[in-house]
Order: C-alpha cells, then sequence, then structure tokens
C-alpha cells in the first residue's frame, strides 16, 4: 500500500487551458474532486462510527452472555466479532488507498492554480514520511479493528481449549 502513484499533468490535463471558460471549467472540476475527497473522509468516518457501534453492542452481548452463564451463546458472537473487525480493518485500507490518490490527482492539479494550499501543507508535512511530524489516519485508525481481532481470536481460542479441557477430563 505504501507504493508511489505517480500521476502527471498530461494526464490529467489533455488539453491546454487558454480561455476564461477553460479556466472556469479547470478551476470546478478542481473544486469538484476535493469535494468528492471530502466525502470519502465522511464515509470513512460513517463507516468507523458503524463498526465502533457493532463491536459495542456484540461487547455487551458478550458480558450479558458471561454474567448468565450463557457460554454456549458466545462462540457465534466471537467469531461474528472476529469477521467484522476483519472487515472493517479491510474497509480503512481502502479508504486509506483511495484516498492517497485522490489527494495526488488534486494536488497534481493544483499545481496549475494560483494558490497551492495542499501542496504547501503537505510539504509542511514533510510528504508523511516523518513518524514525528504526521501520522497517517489511517495508520491511528487501523488501530481499533486490530485490537478488537486479537481480542475476539484470543477468547475464541481460549473458549474453545476450555471447552476441549471440559470434554478431556469429562471422559
Amino acid at each position: 500500500m505504501s507504493e508511489i502513484i505517480d500521476v502527471s499533468l498530461d494526464e490529467l490535463v489533455p488539453k491546454e487551458i487558454k480561455t476564461e471558460s477553460d479556466k472556469r471549467i479547470f478551476f470546478n472540476q478542481w473544486k469538484l474532486y476535493v469535494e468528492m475527497a471530502d466525502k470519502i473522509g465522511q464515509r470513512r468516518g460513517n463507516t468507523n462510527n458503524f463498526f465502533l457501534s457493532i463491536n459495542a453492542l456484540l461487547l455487551t452481548a458478550l458480558i450479558v452472555l458471561l454474567e448468565q452463564h450463557l457460554i454456549l451463546g458466545l462462540l457465534p458472537l466471537l467469531i461474528l466479532g472476529l469477521v467484522l473487525s476483519l472487515i472493517w480493518r479491510n474497509l480503512i485500507v481502502y479508504y486509506g488507498s483511495l484516498s492517497r490518490v485522490k489527494f495526488r490527482i488534486i494536488n497534481k492539479l493544483e499545481e496549475m492554480l494560483p494558490a497551492r494550499g495542499y501542496i504547501v501543507e503537505w510539504q509542511k508535512l514533510k510528504q508523511g514520511r516523518d513518524p514525528k511530524e504526521f501520522w497517517s489516519s489511517s495508520k491511528l485508525e487501523i488501530i481499533a479493528p486490530i485490537s478488537l481481532v486479537i481480542f475476539y481470536f484470543i477468547s475464541i481460542v481460549g473458549l474453545v481449549a476450555n471447552f476441549l479441557i471440559i470434554m478431556y477430563t469429562a471422559s
């Protein structure tokens, strides 16, 4: 996922921008692309909220089952939590890749504009290469689903091991 995505202006702008109409169209396209990138960020946030809520519900259900000594109900919920957390992780990776490509394109298009806010911002952040200066949101976001994957996996292994020990000692 960390490969450099190279985008050339020739790919993005196949003709010269000469007239005021061309400039207006170009600027409106750039603006639309920035809005699309923002909407991806909003979708990403909504996705994270959805998976956080589902996992909170699952963890609450697991606690209730444990308190009620309904051990048989734990395994399906643990497996569901594991699968959902893996899906969540994959969506974060997908949205991160999509955002990287979109902002590379936005930066390339911005080279043709009088003001270059995104380009300067990215340069000030040392293009994300210095972890003291910049941590991508994907790297931070992915901590939650990976932690949950580990929790669910260890819980499944522990539950199955406990069940096998009980079965072995009962026979």
